[in-house]
C-alpha cells in the first residue's frame, strides 16, 4: 500500500479481512502501525487479526506457529484479551 492515510491504509485491511484474506490485512494495517504508531484502533485491529492468524495456524496443527501469532498480537496491543484467551486455550490443549 503506497499511502500514508491512516484510515484509508485501514479499510483496505477491513476489506482484506472480510474477504478472508488474513494475510494481506495483517499487512496493511501493520502499514498503518508504521505511518500511526501510537493508534489504538490500529493496534486494536492489528491484534486481532494477528489473532484470528494465530487461530487458523492452530487449527491446522501449527501449534508452535499459533502460539508465535498470539504473542505478536500481544505485543501489538497488551490490552487484546482475546490474544491472551487464545493463547491461554492452547497451553491448555498442549498439557
Amino acid at each position: 500500500i503506497d499511502c500514508d492515510h491512516v484510515p484509508s491504509i485501514c479499510s483496505v485491511g477491513e476489506i482484506y479481512k472480510a474477504k478472508g484474506m488474513l494475510q494481506e490485512s495483517a499487512a496493511a494495517y501493520s502499514k498503518a502501525q508504521e505511518v500511526a504508531p501510537d493508534n489504538a484502533v490500529v493496534r486494536q485491529a492489528l491484534a486481532a487479526v494477528l489473532t484470528d492468524l494465530g487461530t487458523k495456524a492452530k487449527s491446522t496443527g501449527a501449534v508452535q506457529e499459533g502460539m508465535a501469532l498470539y504473542q505478536q498480537a500481544i505485543e501489538h496491543c497488551p490490552e487484546y484479551a482475546p490474544a491472551f484467551y487464545n493463547m491461554g486455550v492452547l497451553n491448555s490443549e498442549a498439557k
